[in-house]
């Protein structure tokens, strides 16, 4: 996947770069409206993203969404949690790549896929201020067969990751770094629940604890998930009653009855934002 993109980057002959993963969709609008963004910022904006949505096969909404209003200078922020979400919902600068290379094709070699975007993103940070286009313009989608689904080499990809922000900024926090570990495997724990992997949903959950003990037990998440994945394991339910199915899709009328869900998402992030800034 990294050297493919780099390949494309290489070879690119715009100012700007728009990766797209293969079974993702950029709804219409979405480049054009990005595009926009950037004609509207500064030189020191390099990466411009927007909101996306989580499909299924079936190109249907599953109710998962990933939305923020961070802008600015983003770098610790960025080290928490990868708030853009997924590699389909930025646009790029193509300077930015004279700057800071290209993705990393050495994680592949270390059976450790999964953070490349991130870890591209990291390195735009520390140059470039971000901007974003407050609406959902991309479907990300999350099917069982995806690479995505390859939990170990994820965790494995953001423990070396995170290892080399470690080493090269010691001014930041521990504190920060372990909340990075933990939000990211309590991301993962939600991922396996989805998929009704009752044993790696409790095994991502130990994990976060590990990392971070005091601020998983504020997530009413881990709670969630727990009960959840020891009452499916005790009554032995069947996984596919759990499944999601292209009936049990949601609509964008649903996702817009979410206002609640939304405002609390950007209120959080944002706070965390703010806070960080003034470390």
């Amino acid at each position: 996947m990294a050297a493919a993109r780099n390949l494309g980057i290489k070879n690119a002959k715009g100012d700007y770069i728009a990766p797209l993963d293969a079974d993702d969709i950029w709804y219409p609008q979405n480049l054009e409206k990005q595009v926009k963004r950037f004609l509207a910022t500064k030189p020191s904006v390099g990466l411009v993203y927007a909101w996306s949505v989580d499909i299924n096969e079936e190109n249907s909404l599953t109710g998962d969404f990933r939305a923020s209003t961070i802008e600015g200078k983003v770098y610790k922020t960025l080290v928490c949690h990868n708030f853009l979400g997924n590699a389909s919902a930025s646009v790029i600068r193509a300077c930015c790549f004279e700057t800071v290379g290209g993705y990393n094709c050495q994680l592949n070699a270390q059976q450790a896929q999964g953070c490349e975007d991130w870890e591209l993103y990291l390195g735009i940070a520390e140059h470039y201020k971000f901007a974003v286009v407050p609406e959902f313009m991309i479907g990300y989608r999350k099917i069982v067969s995806s690479m995505s689904r390859d939990y170990s080499q994820m965790a494995k990809s953001h423990g070396l990751m995170l290892g080399d922000v470690q080493q090269r900024h010691p001014e930041i926090p521990a504190a920060l770094y372990r909340l990075s570990k933990s939000s990211f495997y309590m991301y993962l724990a939600r991922q396996s629940s989805q998929c009704s992997s009752d044993r790696s949903t409790l095994f991502w959950l130990s994990q976060a604890l590990k990392a971070d003990f005091i601020t998983p037990i504020f997530r009413y998440g881990l709670y969630i998930l727990f009960i959840k994945s020891i009452f499916r394991m005790i009554t032995k339910l069947k996984s596919d009653n759990y499944v999601n199915k292209p009936g049990l899709s949601v609509s964008y009328a649903d996702l817009t009855k979410r206002r609640g869900s939304l405002y609390f998402k950007l209120l959080l992030g944002n706070l965390l934002h703010r806070s960080l800034l003034m470390i």
